[in-house]
């Protein structure tokens, strides 16, 4: 009898929220769903909301949540990817959603598309370029064995900052990798002037 109370509440506070997406009513559907292992609904409930309000804080906050919750209670990630997705599509600044495609993308061992993220990200925000650029580099080297690729891109991140100690770094291992004595004795003597 419990259990059908429980549900009966449950759809109740879906209804409210489907409603009116107050905090209290949040609050409670979450604590609610939480007790009785609801989170996929509730994460469902979320993403029909985002997706009924199609754009804005609102819309991008709701598909964060339920990328939350597709991320940290089920092991659903794909489901968290794409909710996450949206998000930074309504609000491509958005930090929480980048960094946690970033992650999940690491996670997930999808480096291509990791990449494809971050080019993104630096044809939003050219400052950002640098370390953006730094971290392609590093998953061309290690996940993608792009050793050619890494170079070129560690190279590019010297050309907008030339004192960018983690690429110096790489450049150096990849030069030395590939005997390109020339190239690994002119990072040094970039090296030397730096310091």
């Amino acid at each position: 009898a419990e259990r059908v109370g429980r549900d009966e509440i449950i759809g109740v506070l879906r209804r409210s929220f489907l409603l009116q997406d107050d905090e209290e009513a949040t609050g409670r559907l979450e604590q609610l769903a939480g007790e009785l292992g609801r989170d996929l609904e509730l994460a469902q409930v979320y993403l029909r909301s985002a997706e009924e309000r199609r754009a804005g804080p609102q819309a991008r906050d709701l598909f964060l949540k339920a990328g939350r919750l597709f991320d940290e209670k089920l092991p659903r990630p794909k489901d968290a990817l794409s909710a996450y997705r949206a998000a930074l599509a309504l609000d491509p600044d958005n930090d929480t959603a980048r960094e946690a495609l970033e992650r999940l993308l690491q996670e997930q061992n999808d480096p291509k598309a990791l990449i494809e993220m971050l080019r993104a990200q630096i044809k939003r925000e050219p400052g950002s370029a640098p370390l953006a650029l730094a971290k392609i580099g590093g998953v061309q080297e290690r996940e993608l064995s792009d050793f050619d690729g890494a170079t070129k891109t560690f190279e590019e991140v010297l050309a907008l900052e030339q004192e960018h100690t983690a690429a110096l770094e790489r450049l150096d291992a990849l030069y030395g990798r590939d005997e390109r004595f020339e190239e690994q004795a002119s990072d040094l003597a970039r090296r030397v002037e730096r310091a």
